[in-house]
């Protein structure tokens, strides 16, 4: 495989020439098919490779280790009261529809729609308490993805394409 072909992205987002504003046109359903696919294999793959002999021991710190981080960015992607956030002990109103289910880490509950996250939640870093200085989602994404206030005179880069630049 070439550099050309590991750093090609997947999915193009085209601005739309209609509405510059707008982040995408659109995606394929096999575009989405492919993202879903993918990502339903990264929750296995950790299943296919020992990683025990390759896990830290108890007394060495994790600080500055960090060779990599996933994030799941849900721009648009499903309700926090649908996923992560039940809010077991809030009114039939407020909850929605789906069950709250307990997890790993006592007191810490999740939607009935992700039971096997639920037994591996030790294993991840859940924020709840992420919020943005801007009072709109779009100008809040834009400022968690690049680090700035949106201006309409400067286009920032996210930390995405920063990232691939250096590598």
């Amino acid at each position: 495989m070439t550099r050309e072909e590991v750093t090609k992205p997947m999915l193009k987002y085209p601005k739309s020439q209609r509405n510059p504003n707008r982040r995408c046109d659109g995606i394929s359903r096999r575009d989405l098919l492919q993202v879903g696919s993918l990502a339903a294999f990264g929750l296995t793959v950790g299943q296919l490779t020992p990683l025990d002999p390759l896990r830290a021991t108890a007394a060495e710190s994790l600080v500055g280790r960090a060779k990599s981080c996933i994030l799941i960015w849900l721009d648009g992607g499903p309700s926090h009261l649908e996923t992560f956030d039940p809010k077991p002990s809030a009114p039939v109103e407020v909850r929605g529809p789906l069950q709250p289910i307990s997890t790993k880490i006592p007191g810490v509950f999740v939607s009935e729609c992700l039971p096997q996250l639920a037994k591996r939640m030790n294993q991840v870093a859940l924020i709840r308490s992420m919020t943005s200085p801007l009072g709109e989602h779009n100008f809040g994404t834009h400022y968690m993805m690049t680090g700035y206030k949106p201006t309409p005179v400067v286009e920032y880069p996210t930390h995405g394409s920063v990232i691939a630049h250096v590598r």
